[in-house]
């Protein structure tokens, strides 16, 4: 008789919860001690995490790596043009939960990783009419 062993997926499913879904071109919400930076393995922005504060928006990229998941940092800070992405605002009405009012840039050099389990303040989808879009769907996916 074969062992079978069932998947971390198949588990929740047998106890009732459901399965988690995280793709790319997604928007969250975390708290800035939630966010590491990838190079250096400590939070994006050191300082606002000290604060705990939450407000730091982050882009998946569709990779996930076990508990965590991969994107870019979104900043209203000023930035080099050759790291980053412009980036508008959303006006997109059917998303009254959207988080992104303001131009900011999307540090594309900058990597980071979130866990998972962090991933609970959705906030929108980015338009597909995007530069951001198109740079994400080319690399990634």
């Amino acid at each position: 008789m074969a062992n079978s062993f069932a998947s971390f997926d198949e588990i929740r499913a047998q106890l009732g919860y459901e399965s988690e879904s995280y793709g790319a071109f997604e928007w969250y919400c975390f708290f800035e001690s939630e966010v590491i930076n990838e190079m250096t393995g400590l939070p994006f922005s050191p300082q606002k995490a000290n604060e705990g504060r939450y407000d730091r928006r982050v882009i998946l990229t569709g990779e996930v790596r076990g508990v965590n998941a991969c994107g870019f940092p979104r900043s209203t800070a000023p930035q080099r043009k050759s790291n980053v992405i412009s980036h508008q605002p959303h006006h997109n009405e059917d998303h009254q939960q959207c988080k992104i009012k303001a131009k900011a840039s999307v540090l594309i050099k900058i990597p980071v990783t979130v866990a998972t389990e962090d991933l609970h303040d959705f906030s929108c989808t980015e338009p597909e009419t995007t530069e951001l879009y198109s740079y994400i769907k080319r690399l990634y996916i």
